[in-house]
């Protein structure tokens, strides 16, 4: 299902596909982890530097306190702090935290418990302190802050109740504050996590867009650029490569060839067999020429049943001994025995790329070993004809043998 159309569940506010539920949890433990840091250092300075006025709030006491703030909830937050640093427990350091501000929020209500009245109300206003510090700070996730909350609520009704049976009417009182402050915080957390899961949805679908984008444009471009019967290049990007090998020529003399193929008597396929067997003839070829090819040549189709073949490095000789491969090989697929009556074969026309240079038009290339084909079907078809630098006919095969 695309980002834009996944429904969230309306409290926990999470995603019902798992698969994107886990890609934002992820995503938001990763970018909280600073902030997580420098909070939970935070708390441990404050829980330390409120451990110095114990000593002026509640002298006859103060024993009871440090053994609750330092003996169990500082050393606690430290842990949880060197823990965010451990491979397997950073991915866990959400519910870690949860659980290590609850428990700094039941140590305030242990506070409250050990100490008399009135001393213990002055403790109170720390469990405000612990609300908001889990649902207003952005650490914790809606559902864990909601929790946290929870947790310290209850922890100081089991105190005031319980342990100190203070009146209702006073727990009534302080509750209102204590679970008016849980309620803006939560609220807080609920909206700030909405928003950091619609603006994750917004960079998925962004993400999607551009992935779809890149994808229509790669197959434009191959559209743009290759022939859709064979899967060859096109005439397009045939351009581009010769003004490509013009260039290197002129500016370091690397040799390159084209050449030029037309299957004789294709019309004769069409004409007797059908389109679909010329069809599949010209895409058999396009994989034989293709399976020739070294990783520097590139093949196109010309047009009809024309193919040009561009050969990178290679002179007139090379050229000449790769069609003359090419024309033995395409003599397996042309001769076969619904073919063989048709009298099929192919001609061939090669020029180098030098025979143009000076000539000052791209397309002089493409007439020159238009040319040589010319001069290939002329002598008969079935044949190979070649044109030197100069522009003239020439005879490799000749002069290799």
């Amino acid at each position: 299902m695309a980002a834009a159309q996944q429904p969230r569940a309306l409290l926990t506010l999470a995603f019902e596909d798992r698969e994107l539920e886990q890609s934002f949890l992820d995503e938001h433990g990763r970018e909280v982890v600073p902030l997580m840091r420098f909070m939970l250092a935070a708390g441990v300075l404050l829980y330390m530097v409120f451990g110095v006025l114990d000593a002026f709030i509640a002298p006859n006491d103060f024993g009871s306190l440090w053994t609750i703030r330092f003996g169990m909830v500082v050393p606690l937050i430290l842990a949880c702090l060197v823990l965010s640093y451990v491979r397997p427990y950073s991915k866990a350091l959400q519910p870690l935290v949860a659980v290590t501000v609850a428990l700094a929020g039941c140590g305030i209500s242990a506070m409250v418990a050990v100490l008399p009245l009135p001393m213990a109300d002055d403790y109170y206003a720390g469990l405000i302190l612990v609300v908001f510090y889990a649902s207003g700070t952005t650490i914790l996730r809606f559902k864990q802050a909601l929790l946290v909350v929870l947790a310290v609520i209850l922890s100081y009704q089991v105190v005031a109740l319980w342990i100190q049976a203070r009146p209702w009417l006073v727990v009534l009182n302080n509750d209102f504050f204590l679970i008016a402050s849980g309620f803006i915080g939560a609220f807080a957390a609920y909206i700030v996590e909405r928003i950091r899961r619609h603006n994750f949805l917004q960079r998925r679908i962004i993400l999607e867009d551009r992935a779809m984008l890149k994808e229509m444009n790669a197959r434009l471009e191959q559209a743009a650029t290759t022939d859709p019967l064979t899967g060859l290049r096109n005439r397009r990007l045939l351009d581009e490569k010769l003004q490509h090998a013009l260039d290197l020529h002129d500016r370091y003399e690397v040799d390159t060839s084209l050449v030029l193929v037309d299957l004789d008597n294709f019309k004769r396929v069409n004409d007797t067999l059908g389109h679909t067997t010329g069809d599949d003839l010209l895409r058999q070829f396009a994989e034989l020429l293709e399976g020739l090819l070294r990783a520097t040549d590139s093949a196109y189709r010309y047009g009809g049943d024309e193919f040009l073949v561009l050969l990178p490095k290679t002179n007139v000789e090379g050229a000449y001994n790769f069609a003359a491969r090419l024309q033995e090989e395409a003599r397996r697929i042309t001769s076969v025995p619904r073919l063989r009556h048709l009298d099929l074969g192919t001609s061939i026309g090669v020029a180098p790329a030098s025979a143009a240079v000076g000539r000052g038009e791209l397309m002089d290339l493409l007439n020159l070993v238009d040319d040589a084909l010319y001069q290939a079907k002329r002598a008969g078809k079935g044949c190979i004809k070649v044109l030197d630098e100069q522009g003239e006919p020439t005879d490799p095969g000749r002069k290799s043998g």
